[in-house]
Order: C-alpha cells, then structure tokens, then sequence
C-alpha cells in the first residue's frame, strides 16, 4: 500500500472520529449515558488509528526517498519529523 492511500485513510478516520466526538459533545452526554461510553472512546479510537497511519505514512516517505537515492528530502522529512516529535513530547 502506498503512502497516498495511507494519507486518505488517515484523513478519513481522523474525520470520522472527529464527527463522532463532535457528536457526543453535541449531544451533552455524560459519563453514564450509553452516547458517551460508546462515542468517545470511539471517536479518540479513530483519531489514535489516524495519528498511526500518519506515523506509517511519514515513515514510508522516507523510505521511498532512500529507494529513488534522494537522500536530502529523505533528511528533511526524517528531521522536520522528529522536530514535530521532540516538540510534542517537550509539552508533556
């Protein structure tokens, strides 16, 4: 599978776990509601899937850059990634 159907899988889980939490909030569910038990975790299941795919995606780039000997932009992804990495992980 290559990366750009990896790209619109992500991006389409992303939405639908979004529509789905978009949903619950919406709906003013609490904890005991059944529309809260089973649509968040839904919705933020989702969501986490899509962040792997994105992950899979990016990862994938990078190896295709090495494959076709375009060693720069294989680089610049691989350390424009792990900049986004170290900035998210510096906010924990």
């Amino acid at each position: 599978m290559n990366h750009h159907a990896i790209n619109k899988f992500s991006a389409l889980s992303a939405a639908l776990g979004l529509v789905i939490l978009l949903g619950v909030v919406l709906s003013g569910a609490a904890y005991p509601h059944p529309v809260f038990q089973f649509g968040a975790p839904l919705g933020m299941l989702f969501v986490s899937v899509s962040v792997v795919l994105q992950f899979i995606s990016w990862v994938l780039e990078i190896c295709r850059g090495v494959k076709e000997k375009q060693y720069r932009l294989a680089a610049v992804i691989a350390v424009l990634g792990l900049l986004a990495i170290w900035k998210l992980l510096s906010r924990l």
